[in-house]
């Protein structure tokens, strides 16, 4: 697993992955808690995109097994040097939590924690494998400490170098933006918030986009040379 290592601002990304969650937090009637610890450098240097992988599927899974609760984000400053700054995150809910006994598992490919609950159906079972295996890659790893029906906590630190820009060059994100402006995006993702998280952020970027829930849709759809209607 590559890390593509640029420049980042961690506190709008995370703000960006919140607001894109709204309509999930909405639809469990959860609330979600922000502690970003301002002391940390403004610009970051490091895998802006693994780290929004990781992110996501933390708190939508503790958006999905948890209604009518509320969900904490912590981000800390663990150790500051010369160059280089160390982060700890947080992501805990009130929600369905996990047993003593399975919490070596849920780490583990397509394992489903909360087998009856319907919700666990709409994914893969993989999204705490994947999140293991990327913060493996940036030289970390995540821990969970849970009850079960008491919610869940998982958290991680990472090391990140410190930009030594003033700003982020913005200019180029929108030139890169108007090479897609007129694109018409399909995603393909089996799992519903996977996708409407996307979508959502496309949207922002008044960029269309729809969503089909496997390869095997797409190819039949490519197969039988119907138009996907944006």
């Amino acid at each position: 697993m590559k890390l593509q290592i640029s420049d980042f601002d961690l506190k709008q990304l995370i703000s960006n992955i919140i607001d894109s969650l709204e309509y999930a937090l909405r639809d469990s009637n959860n609330t979600i808690h922000l502690n970003y610890d301002s002391s940390i450098p403004d610009l970051l240097q490091g895998d802006s995109l693994k780290l929004s992988q990781v992110l996501i599927n933390l708190i939508s899974n503790a958006i999905k097994f948890t209604n009518d609760g509320h969900i904490d984000v912590v981000i800390t400053k663990v150790e500051d040097f010369d160059e280089r700054v160390t982060v700890y995150f947080k992501v805990s809910d009130n929600g369905l939590g996990i047993s003593q006994e399975n919490q070596g598992q849920v780490f583990e490919d397509f394992y489903q924690e909360h087998s009856k609950n319907s919700k666990s159906y709409k994914g893969t079972g993989l999204g705490l494998s994947i999140v293991k295996r990327i913060l493996m890659a940036m030289n970390s790893d995540i821990k969970v400490i849970s009850k079960e029906y008491e919610g869940a906590t998982f958290f991680f630190e990472l090391d990140f170098a410190k930009s030594k820009k003033e700003e982020l060059p913005t200019v180029i994100y929108e030139n890169h933006l108007q090479q897609i402006k007129d694109f018409n995006i399909l995603i393909v993702d089996d799992n519903k918030i996977n996708q409407l998280v996307t979508r959502k952020v496309l949207d922002q970027l008044d960029i269309k986009a729809k969503a089909v829930a496997s390869e095997q849709r797409l190819l039949r759809l490519l197969r039988q040379n119907i138009s996907i209607v944006f």
